[in-house]
């Protein structure tokens, strides 16, 4: 089967998280949803997904390249606010570069490219976003 990671945080934007979420799951993937807590977490319109697992995983020996062999595609949602805290998380950062590294598809909405330039991954590259 195939797999998606989704990384987000509280506070994320609903509809650039919920669509995708769906999306990838009406198209046969598997999807899990990575974010700052596990259970019910709220988006900044109030809407509620489910974490699966925390980011803070990522700060354990070799579980980011367990993550980067099992999955086959990462999408990053937008959100102002979840983007401002999952910038800071050193081991997504991490995991970014290294999945990066590997050639693996990357989605990322609206200003969840923030995350990849925080990686810096993008000199060098053209990519599209909203001024």
């Amino acid at each position: 089967m195939k797999k998606a990671l989704i990384i987000t945080w509280e506070k994320f934007q609903d509809h650039e998280l919920i669509y995708p979420y769906y999306s990838l799951k009406e198209n046969g993937y598997e999807v899990t949803l990575m974010a700052n807590q596990t259970g019910r977490f709220y988006g900044i319109l109030g809407t509620h997904m489910v974490g699966d697992v925390t980011t803070e995983i990522f700060n354990r020996e070799g579980v980011r390249k367990e993550y980067l062999n099992e999955y086959d595609i990462l999408l990053i949602p937008g959100g102002v606010k979840a983007l401002e805290k999952l910038r800071q998380e050193q081991g997504v950062l991490e995991f970014v570069k290294e999945w990066n590294a590997a050639n693996k598809t990357i989605f990322v909405v609206c200003n969840g490219a923030q995350l990849l330039i925080s990686a810096k991954i993008l000199e060098g590259r053209k990519i599209t976003g909203y001024y």
